[in-house]
Protein backbone atom coordinates (compact mmCIF):
# COMPACT_ATOMS: atom_id res chain seq x y z
CA UNK A 1 0.00 0.00 0.00
CA UNK A 2 0.97 3.64 -0.38
CA UNK A 3 1.50 5.11 3.07
CA UNK A 4 1.82 8.78 3.96
CA UNK A 5 3.30 9.38 7.40
CA UNK A 6 2.63 12.90 8.74
CA UNK A 7 5.24 14.28 11.13
CA UNK A 8 5.34 17.47 13.22
CA UNK A 9 9.06 18.25 12.89
CA UNK A 10 11.68 18.35 10.08
CA UNK A 11 12.69 14.69 10.60
CA UNK A 12 16.38 15.23 11.19
CA UNK A 13 16.07 12.24 13.48
CA UNK A 14 13.19 10.35 15.08
CA UNK A 15 13.96 6.77 16.05
CA UNK A 16 10.34 5.64 16.28
CA UNK A 17 9.22 7.10 12.95
CA UNK A 18 12.34 5.85 11.17
CA UNK A 19 11.94 2.31 12.54
CA UNK A 20 8.26 2.23 11.55
CA UNK A 21 8.99 3.55 8.05
CA UNK A 22 11.83 1.08 7.49
CA UNK A 23 9.80 -1.87 8.81
CA UNK A 24 6.81 -1.07 6.61
CA UNK A 25 9.07 -0.55 3.59
CA UNK A 26 10.70 -3.95 4.15
CA UNK A 27 7.20 -5.43 4.39
CA UNK A 28 6.49 -4.22 0.85
CA UNK A 29 4.70 -0.90 1.44
CA UNK A 30 5.63 2.36 -0.25
CA UNK A 31 6.25 4.91 2.53
CA UNK A 32 6.56 8.67 2.21
CA UNK A 33 7.09 10.84 5.29
CA UNK A 34 5.60 14.34 5.12
CA UNK A 35 7.59 16.50 7.53
CA UNK A 36 8.10 20.13 8.51
CA UNK A 37 10.05 22.56 6.34
CA UNK A 38 13.55 23.47 7.56
CA UNK A 39 15.57 26.17 5.78
CA UNK A 40 18.86 24.24 5.62
CA UNK A 41 17.28 20.89 4.68
CA UNK A 42 16.26 19.67 1.22
CA UNK A 43 12.55 19.64 0.50
CA UNK A 44 12.83 16.13 -0.95
CA UNK A 45 15.06 13.44 0.54
CA UNK A 46 15.50 9.72 0.06
CA UNK A 47 16.44 7.77 3.22
CA UNK A 48 16.61 4.03 3.86
CA UNK A 49 14.41 3.27 0.84
CA UNK A 50 11.59 5.59 1.91
CA UNK A 51 10.95 9.17 0.83
CA UNK A 52 10.73 12.41 2.81
CA UNK A 53 8.88 15.49 1.58
CA UNK A 54 9.15 18.57 3.81
CA UNK A 55 5.84 20.29 3.28
CA UNK A 56 4.50 21.67 6.59
CA UNK A 57 5.16 25.14 7.97
CA UNK A 58 4.72 26.11 11.61
CA UNK A 59 1.19 27.34 10.86
CA UNK A 60 -0.25 24.02 12.04
CA UNK A 61 0.82 24.86 15.62
CA UNK A 62 -1.11 28.13 15.81
CA UNK A 63 -4.31 28.61 17.80
CA UNK A 64 -6.30 29.48 14.66
CA UNK A 65 -5.07 26.97 12.08
CA UNK A 66 -8.12 25.65 10.25
CA UNK A 67 -7.40 27.73 7.12
CA UNK A 68 -3.85 26.35 6.98
CA UNK A 69 -5.08 22.78 7.52
CA UNK A 70 -7.39 23.11 4.52
CA UNK A 71 -4.63 24.64 2.36
CA UNK A 72 -1.97 22.03 3.13
CA UNK A 73 -4.55 19.24 2.77
CA UNK A 74 -5.11 20.28 -0.86
CA UNK A 75 -1.43 19.57 -1.55
CA UNK A 76 -1.55 16.24 0.28
CA UNK A 77 -4.67 15.17 -1.62
CA UNK A 78 -2.71 15.49 -4.86
CA UNK A 79 -0.43 12.65 -3.73
CA UNK A 80 -1.20 8.98 -4.20
CA UNK A 81 -1.94 7.23 -0.91
CA UNK A 82 -4.05 4.57 0.76
CA UNK A 83 -3.14 5.25 4.39
CA UNK A 84 -2.54 8.43 6.40
CA UNK A 85 -0.37 7.51 9.39
CA UNK A 86 -0.39 10.59 11.64
CA UNK A 87 2.28 10.91 14.32
CA UNK A 88 0.98 12.87 17.31
CA UNK A 89 -1.94 15.22 17.75
CA UNK A 90 -1.04 18.12 15.42
CA UNK A 91 -0.83 15.80 12.43
CA UNK A 92 -3.99 13.95 13.48
CA UNK A 93 -5.95 17.15 12.96
CA UNK A 94 -4.68 17.39 9.38
CA UNK A 95 -5.38 13.70 8.80
CA UNK A 96 -8.87 14.04 10.24
CA UNK A 97 -9.73 16.84 7.82
CA UNK A 98 -8.47 14.80 4.85
CA UNK A 99 -10.50 11.83 6.08
CA UNK A 100 -13.62 14.01 6.04
CA UNK A 101 -12.91 14.87 2.39
CA UNK A 102 -11.84 11.36 1.35
CA UNK A 103 -13.57 8.94 3.76
CA UNK A 104 -12.34 5.87 1.85
CA UNK A 105 -8.75 6.62 2.92
CA UNK A 106 -7.49 4.83 6.06
CA UNK A 107 -6.52 7.07 9.00
CA UNK A 108 -4.13 5.92 11.74
CA UNK A 109 -3.35 8.00 14.82
CA UNK A 110 0.07 7.16 16.30
CA UNK A 111 0.10 8.84 19.72
CA UNK A 112 3.64 9.15 21.11
CA UNK A 113 2.63 11.18 24.19
CA UNK A 114 -0.30 11.44 26.56
CA UNK A 115 -1.47 14.95 25.65
CA UNK A 116 -3.82 15.35 28.63
CA UNK A 117 -0.92 14.79 31.00
CA UNK A 118 1.58 16.95 29.10
CA UNK A 119 1.04 20.30 30.88
CA UNK A 120 4.05 22.09 29.39
CA UNK A 121 2.51 25.51 30.06
CA UNK A 122 3.34 25.08 33.75
CA UNK A 123 7.04 25.66 33.03
CA UNK A 124 6.53 29.30 32.03
CA UNK A 125 7.67 31.99 34.47
CA UNK A 126 4.98 34.39 33.28
CA UNK A 127 1.46 34.10 34.71
CA UNK A 128 0.02 35.49 31.46
CA UNK A 129 1.89 32.89 29.40
CA UNK A 130 0.74 30.13 31.73
CA UNK A 131 -2.89 31.24 31.28
CA UNK A 132 -2.46 31.41 27.50
CA UNK A 133 -0.71 28.05 27.50
CA UNK A 134 -3.48 26.49 29.57
CA UNK A 135 -6.13 27.69 27.10
CA UNK A 136 -4.14 26.38 24.12
CA UNK A 137 -3.62 23.03 25.90
CA UNK A 138 -7.35 22.67 26.63
CA UNK A 139 -8.21 23.45 23.02
CA UNK A 140 -5.66 20.93 21.71
CA UNK A 141 -7.15 18.25 23.99
CA UNK A 142 -10.61 18.96 22.54
CA UNK A 143 -9.19 18.99 18.98
CA UNK A 144 -7.46 15.65 19.57
CA UNK A 145 -10.63 14.02 20.90
CA UNK A 146 -12.72 15.26 17.96
CA UNK A 147 -10.12 14.24 15.38
CA UNK A 148 -9.58 10.80 16.97
CA UNK A 149 -13.23 9.95 16.26
CA UNK A 150 -12.34 9.80 12.56
CA UNK A 151 -9.34 7.51 13.08
CA UNK A 152 -9.77 3.94 11.84
CA UNK A 153 -7.01 2.70 14.12
CA UNK A 154 -5.05 4.17 17.02
CA UNK A 155 -1.52 3.16 17.98
CA UNK A 156 0.40 4.25 21.07
CA UNK A 157 3.59 3.57 23.02
CA UNK A 158 2.60 1.98 26.35
CA UNK A 159 -0.24 -0.06 27.84
CA UNK A 160 -1.04 2.63 30.49
CA UNK A 161 -1.44 5.30 27.79
CA UNK A 162 -3.52 2.88 25.69
CA UNK A 163 -5.91 2.40 28.62
CA UNK A 164 -6.20 6.16 29.16
CA UNK A 165 -6.91 6.80 25.47
CA UNK A 166 -9.56 4.08 25.46
CA UNK A 167 -11.31 5.84 28.35
CA UNK A 168 -10.85 9.42 27.06
CA UNK A 169 -11.91 8.64 23.48
CA UNK A 170 -14.63 6.15 24.59
CA UNK A 171 -13.19 3.38 22.42
CA UNK A 172 -14.54 -0.17 22.34
CA UNK A 173 -11.00 -1.54 22.47
CA UNK A 174 -7.72 -0.13 23.72
CA UNK A 175 -5.30 1.14 21.03
CA UNK A 176 -2.58 -1.13 19.70
CA UNK A 177 0.61 -0.80 21.76
CA UNK A 178 3.81 -0.60 19.69
CA UNK A 179 6.63 0.07 22.15
CA UNK A 180 9.54 2.22 21.06
CA UNK A 181 12.08 -0.56 21.55
CA UNK A 182 15.48 -0.55 19.89
CA UNK A 183 17.47 -2.65 17.43
CA UNK A 184 20.82 -3.72 18.80
CA UNK A 185 23.24 -6.61 18.89
CA UNK A 186 24.07 -8.87 21.83
CA UNK A 187 26.13 -7.33 24.63
CA UNK A 188 28.24 -10.49 25.09
CA UNK A 189 31.22 -9.09 23.15
CA UNK A 190 31.36 -5.78 25.02
CA UNK A 191 34.28 -4.74 27.22
CA UNK A 192 32.86 -4.99 30.74
CA UNK A 193 35.75 -2.94 32.15
CA UNK A 194 35.50 -0.02 29.74
CA UNK A 195 34.24 2.58 32.24
CA UNK A 196 36.54 1.36 35.01
CA UNK A 197 39.56 1.64 32.72
CA UNK A 198 38.47 4.97 31.22
CA UNK A 199 37.98 6.70 34.59
CA UNK A 200 40.25 4.54 36.78
CA UNK A 201 37.31 3.46 38.92
CA UNK A 202 38.38 0.90 41.55
CA UNK A 203 37.06 -2.64 41.20
CA UNK A 204 35.35 -2.49 44.59
CA UNK A 205 33.10 0.41 43.54
CA UNK A 206 29.60 -0.16 42.14
CA UNK A 207 29.15 1.81 38.90
CA UNK A 208 25.75 3.49 38.60
CA UNK A 209 25.01 4.99 35.17
CA UNK A 210 22.54 7.66 34.08
CA UNK A 211 22.03 8.25 30.36
CA UNK A 212 20.31 11.20 28.65
CA UNK A 213 18.90 14.48 29.88
CA UNK A 214 18.01 15.27 33.49
CA UNK A 215 14.85 17.33 33.74
CA UNK A 216 15.62 18.86 37.14
CA UNK A 217 16.87 22.18 38.52
CA UNK A 218 20.48 22.19 39.73
CA UNK A 219 19.59 22.12 43.44
CA UNK A 220 17.37 19.05 42.89
CA UNK A 221 20.10 17.42 40.81
CA UNK A 222 22.49 17.99 43.74
CA UNK A 223 20.14 16.12 46.06
CA UNK A 224 19.66 13.38 43.47
CA UNK A 225 23.43 12.91 43.10
CA UNK A 226 24.03 12.97 46.86
CA UNK A 227 21.30 10.34 47.29
CA UNK A 228 23.08 8.04 44.83
CA UNK A 229 26.61 8.72 46.09
CA UNK A 230 25.72 8.44 49.79
CA UNK A 231 28.29 5.65 50.04
CA UNK A 232 31.97 5.85 49.07
CA UNK A 233 31.53 2.46 47.40
CA UNK A 234 29.51 4.01 44.53
CA UNK A 235 30.70 5.75 41.36
CA UNK A 236 28.11 7.67 39.31
CA UNK A 237 28.63 8.06 35.54
CA UNK A 238 26.51 10.50 33.54
CA UNK A 239 26.28 9.87 29.78
CA UNK A 240 25.01 12.90 27.88
CA UNK A 241 25.71 15.89 25.67
CA UNK A 242 23.13 18.56 26.57
CA UNK A 243 23.96 22.04 27.86
CA UNK A 244 22.85 20.97 31.35
CA UNK A 245 25.17 17.96 31.09
CA UNK A 246 28.12 20.24 30.31
CA UNK A 247 27.20 22.55 33.21
CA UNK A 248 27.06 19.54 35.55
CA UNK A 249 30.43 18.37 34.27
CA UNK A 250 31.95 21.72 35.23
CA UNK A 251 30.12 21.83 38.57
CA UNK A 252 31.36 18.38 39.62
CA UNK A 253 34.84 18.48 38.06
CA UNK A 254 36.51 18.01 41.48
CA UNK A 255 34.18 15.27 42.72
CA UNK A 256 35.93 11.89 42.80
CA UNK A 257 32.66 9.91 42.71
CA UNK A 258 30.96 11.55 39.71
CA UNK A 259 32.13 11.07 36.12
CA UNK A 260 30.96 12.25 32.70
CA UNK A 261 31.03 10.42 29.38
CA UNK A 262 29.95 11.73 25.96
CA UNK A 263 26.63 10.58 24.52
CA UNK A 264 27.32 8.74 21.26
CA UNK A 265 25.03 6.77 18.94
CA UNK A 266 22.69 4.21 20.46
CA UNK A 267 24.79 1.05 19.84
CA UNK A 268 27.88 2.76 21.28
CA UNK A 269 25.89 4.03 24.25
CA UNK A 270 24.72 0.50 25.03
CA UNK A 271 28.28 -0.75 24.76
CA UNK A 272 29.32 1.93 27.29
CA UNK A 273 26.39 1.14 29.60
CA UNK A 274 27.21 -2.56 29.61
CA UNK A 275 30.41 -1.79 31.52
CA UNK A 276 28.42 -0.36 34.46
CA UNK A 277 26.48 -2.31 37.07
CA UNK A 278 23.25 -0.38 37.60
CA UNK A 279 21.17 2.01 35.51
CA UNK A 280 19.29 4.78 37.33
CA UNK A 281 15.92 6.18 36.19
CA UNK A 282 14.49 9.45 37.48
CA UNK A 283 11.33 10.75 35.82
CA UNK A 284 8.80 13.36 36.91
CA UNK A 285 5.93 11.18 38.13
CA UNK A 286 3.84 14.30 38.80
CA UNK A 287 3.65 14.72 35.02
CA UNK A 288 0.96 12.29 33.84
CA UNK A 289 2.54 12.04 30.39
CA UNK A 290 5.85 10.91 31.92
CA UNK A 291 4.16 8.78 34.58
CA UNK A 292 2.26 6.72 32.00
CA UNK A 293 5.04 6.64 29.43
CA UNK A 294 8.20 4.57 29.07
CA UNK A 295 11.62 6.18 29.16
CA UNK A 296 14.03 4.86 26.51
CA UNK A 297 16.79 4.68 29.10
CA UNK A 298 15.10 1.71 30.80
CA UNK A 299 15.17 -0.15 27.49
CA UNK A 300 18.83 0.77 26.94
CA UNK A 301 19.82 -0.32 30.45
CA UNK A 302 18.09 -3.67 30.06
CA UNK A 303 19.54 -4.34 26.60
CA UNK A 304 22.94 -3.57 28.16
CA UNK A 305 22.27 -6.26 30.77
CA UNK A 306 21.97 -4.00 33.82
CA UNK A 307 20.01 -4.03 37.04
CA UNK A 308 17.85 -0.88 37.23
CA UNK A 309 16.88 1.45 40.06
CA UNK A 310 13.81 3.48 39.12
CA UNK A 311 10.92 5.49 40.47
CA UNK A 312 7.52 4.12 39.54
CA UNK A 313 6.95 4.93 35.90
CA UNK A 314 3.98 2.83 34.84
CA UNK A 315 5.46 1.76 31.51
CA UNK A 316 8.49 0.32 33.32
CA UNK A 317 6.31 -1.36 35.94
CA UNK A 318 4.33 -3.19 33.24
CA UNK A 319 7.45 -4.46 31.45
CA UNK A 320 9.20 -5.39 34.68
CA UNK A 321 6.44 -7.90 35.45
CA UNK A 322 8.19 -10.14 32.90
CA UNK A 323 11.77 -8.89 32.95
CA UNK A 324 12.29 -8.58 36.74
CA UNK A 325 15.47 -6.47 36.75
CA UNK A 326 14.17 -3.35 38.58
CA UNK A 327 14.22 -2.20 42.18
CA UNK A 328 11.75 0.67 42.60
CA UNK A 329 12.03 3.67 44.93
CA UNK A 330 9.37 6.17 46.01
CA UNK A 331 11.45 9.31 46.71
CA UNK A 332 15.03 10.37 46.04
CA UNK A 333 15.87 9.86 49.73
CA UNK A 334 15.01 6.17 49.24
CA UNK A 335 17.62 5.66 46.49
CA UNK A 336 20.38 4.41 48.89
CA UNK A 337 18.05 1.68 50.19
CA UNK A 338 17.14 0.71 46.63
CA UNK A 339 20.83 0.45 45.71
CA UNK A 340 21.45 -1.67 48.81
CA UNK A 341 18.65 -3.96 47.65
CA UNK A 342 20.31 -4.20 44.23
CA UNK A 343 23.53 -5.30 45.92
CA UNK A 344 21.63 -8.00 47.79
CA UNK A 345 19.92 -9.26 44.61
CA UNK A 346 22.60 -8.28 42.08
CA UNK A 347 23.22 -11.71 40.52
CA UNK A 348 19.50 -12.43 40.16
CA UNK A 349 18.72 -9.01 38.66
CA UNK A 350 21.62 -9.19 36.18
CA UNK A 351 20.63 -12.72 35.14
CA UNK A 352 17.03 -11.59 34.60
CA UNK A 353 18.18 -8.65 32.46
CA UNK A 354 20.39 -10.87 30.33
CA UNK A 355 17.81 -13.63 29.91
CA UNK A 356 14.83 -11.35 29.24
CA UNK A 357 16.32 -8.47 27.24
CA UNK A 358 15.00 -10.12 24.06
CA UNK A 359 11.50 -9.12 25.21
CA UNK A 360 12.45 -5.51 24.38
CA UNK A 361 13.17 -6.26 20.72
CA UNK A 362 11.93 -3.89 18.02
CA UNK A 363 11.44 -6.97 15.81
CA UNK A 364 8.48 -8.00 17.99
CA UNK A 365 6.97 -4.51 17.89
CA UNK A 366 7.50 -4.23 14.13
CA UNK A 367 5.52 -7.45 13.66
CA UNK A 368 2.56 -5.87 15.48
CA UNK A 369 2.66 -2.89 13.11
CA UNK A 370 3.07 -5.06 10.01
CA UNK A 371 0.14 -7.24 11.09
CA UNK A 372 -1.99 -4.12 11.49
CA UNK A 373 -1.14 -3.14 7.93
CA UNK A 374 -2.02 -6.64 6.72
CA UNK A 375 -5.44 -6.10 8.26
CA UNK A 376 -5.70 -2.71 6.52
CA UNK A 377 -4.80 -4.27 3.20
CA UNK A 378 -7.58 -6.85 3.58
CA UNK A 379 -10.06 -4.07 4.38
CA UNK A 380 -8.91 -2.11 1.35
CA UNK A 381 -9.38 -5.10 -0.95
CA UNK A 382 -12.84 -6.07 0.33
Amino acid sequence: MNVLMLLDHPFISDNRVEKEAVSLTKAGHHVTVLAEVEDDLEKNEQRNEFSIIRIFTGEYKKYFKQKYIKEVSKSILQLEFDVLHCHDYHMLQIGSYIKSVRPEKILIYDSHEYLRGWKIYKGSQSLLNRVKGYLVWKKEILNEKRAAKKADFIVTVTKPIANLLKKNFQLKEAPLVVHNFIDTTSNDKYDKNYLRNTFNIPNDKLIVAHIGNIYLELNKIDFFIKSICSSESIALVFIGNSKKFLNLKQHYKNNSSVYFHDYLNQPENIKTLSSSDVGIVKIDINDLSHLNGLTNRYVEYTIAGLAVVSNRQKGIMVLNENIQNVVFYEHDKDIPKAIDKVLEQKNELLTNAKNNAHLLSWKTEAEKLINLYKTLEKLKNE
